[in-house]
């Protein structure tokens, strides 16, 4: 009697140590990583450069931030807002998950052109022509099929993996085109946990595929790349997107080589004859 009573008096201290043990044991961090102390969607509208600083004051040193020039069929966010962080161009991290310091983390952000203010009557005709320059330089700064060979040629391919689109997201990654195709099927923007495997749908982020030329000739003129666009906000979604012609206007995202996409992002589009 009294060996089983010390039995479970060894056993209960046994898995009183167990538990306390596990509850105890977090991944332990090196001085070259950081256990980030919020969430992927923690920042989400929160004010640009207040995220910045306190990213940075987590300790990261490659702290950078990108701007969105605006959203899709004219629903705004407020300038300045951020729209997500990136830690080595992922976005679904959780609180306590681990990093490497030198990791590249992004803030990217809302921000649209504010309106110029006179400050004098008599402003010098240098400095108007100065702004005027400025003004021409952003209008060509986007890439479209008439104003651009590489870009051309990239709408003309057989295969939407060949060296002319290749080559083109390379040499103009990060640079805004503008190009008339049509939309394929839109669906929620979905993202899988790395970590859990979990799956999260986004209400008012969409997915959809973006091709070359006409929907009405889209068994005849099959062209060009085939463009790719994930978690483009859209507040008032209609089916009537599904399918549709439309100018799109993005900036170059890079391409996925598994499934040959040519991926945009920061999509604006506009509707079209």
């Amino acid at each position: 009697m009294k060996n089983n009573k010390n039995r479970r008096l060894i056993l209960t201290i046994l898995m009183v140590f167990v538990v306390a043990s596990t509850g105890c044991s977090k991944q332990k961090v090196n001085e070259n990583q950081i256990r980030v102390t919020f969430t992927s969607e923690e920042f989400k509208n929160s004010n640009f450069e207040e995220v910045t600083q306190k990213i940075q004051s987590e300790g990261f040193e490659d702290v950078t931030t990108e701007e969105i020039q605006d959203l899709i069929i004219g629903f705004m966010t407020k300038d300045g807002a951020v729209e997500e962080v990136l830690i080595n161009d992922n976005h679904d991290y959780k609180k306590d998950d681990i990093f490497d310091k030198t990791s590249k983390v992004v803030v990217r952000y809302h921000t649209f052109p504010t309106s110029k203010e006179t400050t004098s009557d008599d402003k010098s005709e240098e400095t108007k022509h100065e702004e005027t320059k400025h003004e021409e330089t952003n209008i060509e700064t986007v890439i479209t099929e008439a104003n651009n060979a590489d870009f051309k040629a990239a709408l003309h391919t057989k295969n939407p993996s060949d060296p002319e689109v290749t080559e083109f997201i390379t040499k103009y990654k990060g640079k805004t085109i503008q190009f008339d195709g049509y939309s394929w099927d839109w669906s929620n923007y979905t993202t899988t946990s790395p970590l859990s495997g979990k799956k999260k749908v986004y209400d008012t982020q969409y997915t959809t595929n973006f091709m070359v030329g006409d929907i009405e000739n889209s068994e005849t003129d099959i062209r060009g790349p085939l463009f790719r666009a994930e978690g483009v906000m859209i507040p008032n979604f209609s089916t009537t997107l599904n399918r549709q012609n439309m100018k799109i206007t993005a900036t170059v995202g890079g391409f996925d080589q598994s499934r040959e996409f040519f991926i945009l992002r920061d999509v604006k589009i506009d509707s079209r004859d």
